[in-house]
């Protein structure tokens, strides 16, 4: 997790618009923000980034890949105490 004073928060989907439209409204928030546009780069952005946060969608490219995404944060040292938000 971060030490300083504004909080990360990594989105994850596969809606480019979405992750535009939400980066902006967290920034604006002052929230400092990363995305991923696939659940593949979103678990590895979990260990790379230490974000605060992760919104994860649960309807990617595949109906389960949400899911797994979730599973495979989980396995991350950095991954098993994150937060997450779920989105369907």
């Amino acid at each position: 997790m971060t030490t300083d004073a504004m909080k990360k928060i990594l989105l994850i989907d596969d809606d480019r618009d979405f992750l535009a439209a939400t980066k902006l409204i967290l920034e604006k928030g002052g929230y400092q923000v990363v995305t991923a546009e696939d659940g593949k780069s979103g678990v590895s952005m979990v260990a790379s980034e230490t974000p605060d946060l992760a919104i994860v969608d649960m309807m990617m490219e595949t109906w389960g890949e949400g899911f797994n995404v979730i599973s495979k944060i989980r396995e991350l040292e950095q991954g098993a105490v994150l937060p997450l938000i779920i989105l369907s």
